[in-house]
């Protein structure tokens, strides 16, 4: 096993300018021919170092056997863009005392001294077509040995990213978008929660007027974002916000997330009152949790339900199955009416257990609930996706040692601090396939929007990090972009928010054995990951925030450098996390957020969140250009690919 979060990738920035050659017959001839060269001075230092550290002999003779070098990623099996990584296996009878990359004869970064064996190849700097790989390693006794010329393809592209659009939503409160969905055609939806009795609502829509405390809004754009199609208040006289948002075939829209007393449930719901809440949060107050349906014109809600007890239990996430069955999850500190004979876990064990439901297509019952926990503190802000058969995954929190994973899970020991866990639940709740936790040293948080299932049944997830040491990954995977842990935000920089750590993206395979793939995202400071999709060629979007100056952004970002405070990003990555494809800051003058990440079908990426920044950049024509003035209003940018 080769623990990775060792590694530091940010200092091996390639050096060279690899220029394009007419063909790949001639890049081979080069790269024989100048080999040998490589550095002459600087790597006569470093072997008559070896030779003396190894006593320049192999037992009573002299060491003749060269070492042996291989490039095992990338594999010149696809084509490549963005930032990849370049990584070699090296073995030697005595040991290794240097190694050089080449990119076209010419070298790439510096001349590597002492293992991992690897560089950063920014493949923007090299002209689109083909180009040869080559790497040479040299023992303590000057041995060299040379890998065969790997001749890979760089596809970057002709067309650069652009800003499609950009526009805020808000009035004089404050607020905050937490989920978009884009559709079939290019509509794009949000939802979150305002504080505004201002906010902009339209002809023939549910709810026009402001309600009370805080509402939940949802809002559908056209595609070019100049308009909106409908947006509704949906709300009661407490305090109301949304978290999740999903759109089946026929144009139906799906809300859930909290809900104070006098929230407008409809008659034959699951829950048509309000649950109580015996030890509300003061920034709250009593909440349950709720989920809606409104028509896709917006304009009437086909059902509305609360969903909790007497706790302060409140929905975090939903989606939907091809039978329009809706899938939600949450938490539950006491017995909760939607658990149900026979389902995977019946009993309430710890302080609090994460909840995972499935409720009828017309809102009228729950068709099969379950806990998840051990005896310890469990649940936290999960997220929730379903495959069309039913098969449901769940990611949450843990701070139980006996939290019940499954024999043969890829982590079955908790690692410290808050660990994610992960689980597979077959359809109709009775058998949990497998569960796992996902976690290091330090504590990691997953703040809704951090799950995604494969066509193969692989579970994506993207969170944030505090770990260092996260997680052990096995040589047999692909060289993750960025090895190891960037480094933990400070005072204004991170800490007691959202975004303390790294971000991090995981593939597990669909058996919940192995990893699959993985790499950290982040800078020196804080930032975290909220938000995730993987488009139809499998290369992994993520979105989130970033305090960091250093945050890794390719060369045709559409903001390469932070602003100030927080700024949002929008990250594309390799379906095998090693090549970091796409990666932009964006963002003004105060806190910018990245809160949830849609992919249209034409492969644009759609991030939604929140600003303070009274100078975000917005595109002309964009619905609203001027910030609304509360504390922060809700963005909308869409980059086109």
């Amino acid at each position: 096993m080769i623990h990775y979060s060792t590694i530091t990738t940010r200092t091996l920035v390639a050096a060279g300018a690899p220029g394009s050659h007419r063909n790949a017959s001639r890049s081979r001839r080069v790269a024989r021919r100048r080999a040998p060269l490589v550095r002459k001075r600087n790597v006569a230092l470093v072997l008559v170092a070896a030779a003396c550290a190894q006593g320049g002999s192999h037992g009573s003779g002299i060491d003749t056997t060269a070492p042996t070098i291989t490039i095992t990623a990338p594999t010149g099996s696809g084509p490549i863009a963005g930032s990849t990584v370049v990584n070699a296996a090296v073995a030697d009878d005595m040991s290794v005392a240097a190694v050089q990359f080449q990119i076209d004869g010419v070298d790439l970064g510096p001349l590597l001294t002492r293992p991992p064996w690897r560089v950063s190849w920014d493949t923007a700097t090299a002209a689109d077509g083909s180009h040869t790989l080559t790497a040479i390693a040299w023992d303590g006794a000057r041995n060299q040995g040379a890998t065969s010329p790997l001749v890979v393809d760089v596809e970057n592209g002709a067309t650069t990213p652009a800003l499609a659009i950009s526009t805020l939503l808000g009035a004089q409160g404050d607020e905050t978008i937490r989920d978009t969905f884009v559709d079939s055609v290019g509509f794009v939806y949000v939802t979150g929660g305002t504080a505004s009795p201002g906010f902009p609502t339209t002809a023939g829509a549910y709810d026009r007027t402001f309600n009370g405390v805080h509402d939940v809004f949802v809002a559908k754009f056209t595609p070019d974002g100049t308009s909106l199609v409908f947006s509704t208040f949906l709300g009661g006289p407490s305090y109301d916000r949304a978290y999740a948002l999903e759109v089946d075939d026929q144009g139906y829209v799906y809300v859930a997330g909290r809900a104070g007393a006098g929230f407008p449930t409809t008659p034959g719901a699951v829950q048509t009152s309000f649950g109580g809440d015996v030890v509300p949060n003061p920034q709250y107050g009593p909440q349950d949790g709720f989920v809606a349906k409104l028509r896709p014109d917006g304009s009437a809600l086909a059902w509305c339900t609360y969903f909790g007890t007497d706790d302060a239990g409140i929905v975090r996430d939903v989606d939907v199955d091809s039978a329009d069955n809706v899938y939600v999850t949450g938490s539950a500190t006491r017995a909760h009416y939607a658990v149900t004979p026979g389902a995977f876990d019946t009993t309430l064990s710890g302080t609090s257990d994460g909840l995972v439901a499935e409720i009828a297509a017309d809102g009228t019952r729950v068709v099969w609930g379950s806990y998840f926990g051990g005896s310890g503190t469990d649940g936290g802000t999960p997220s929730i996706r379903v495959a069309d058969d039913g098969t449901t995954c769940v990611l949450g929190h843990s701070q139980s040692n006996d939290f019940p994973t499954t024999p043969g899970a890829y982590q079955r020991t908790r690692g410290g601090g808050v660990d994610l866990v992960v689980l597979k639940i077959a359809p109709g709740g009775s058998t949990l396939r497998w569960a796992s936790f996902f976690g290091g040293s330090g504590s990691e948080y997953s703040e809704t929007h951090g799950l995604w299932i494969e066509p193969t049944g692989d579970v994506t997830i993207v969170a944030t990090t505090e770990s260092p040491d996260l997680p052990f990954v096995p040589a047999s995977i692909p060289a993750p972009f960025q090895f190891s842990y960037g480094g933990s935000g400070g005072t204004g920089t991170g800490a007691q928010t959202n975004y303390s750590g790294d971000g991090f993206v995981a593939k597990l395979s669909s058996s919940g054995t192995a990893l699959v793939a993985f790499t950290y995202v982040g800078g020196a400071a804080g930032e975290g990951a909220e938000g995730v999709a993987v488009d139809g060629l499998g290369r992994v979007h993520l979105s989130g925030a970033t305090y960091s100056t250093n945050f890794p952004v390719t060369a045709d970002a559409i903001q390469r450098s932070k602003a100030a405070g927080a700024d949002a990003f929008l990250v594309r990555f390799s379906s095998d996390l090693s090549t970091l494809e796409f990666s932009t800051f964006f963002g003004g003058s105060d806190e910018d957020y990245g809160r949830a990440l849609a992919i249209g079908l034409d492969g644009r990426e759609v991030g939604a969140g929140m600003s303070a920044s009274t100078d975000f950049p917005t595109t002309p024509g964009a619905y609203q250009r001027t910030h609304g003035g509360g504390a922060s209003d809700g963005t909308l940018f869409e980059i086109s690919p």
